[in-house]
């Protein structure tokens, strides 16, 4: 069984686009924590994709990646 224990998540700069029915949301996830005594602690990029239904909003898609290293921007 995995065990994962979050210390810290924390979303920074959410940037969320509608288009229609469909909507997509970006931003930076800082996660750290502990996952099978392993300590952790990362950033990534996100997107998630929402379109709108009859029923209300649903998540449809979703995508991470790291960032590109400093010395690449």
């Amino acid at each position: 069984m995995r065990l994962r224990v979050l210390e810290h998540q924390e979303d920074t700069e959410q940037t969320v686009r509608i288009s229609g029915d469909t909507a997509v949301v970006t931003a930076k996830l800082w996660e750290k924590g502990i996952e099978n005594g392993e300590p952790f602690d990362y950033t990534v990029w996100f997107s998630d994709t929402y379109v709108r239904t009859p029923a209300g909003w649903r998540y449809v898609f979703g995508q991470s990646s790291l960032p590109l290293p400093k010395s690449a921007q």
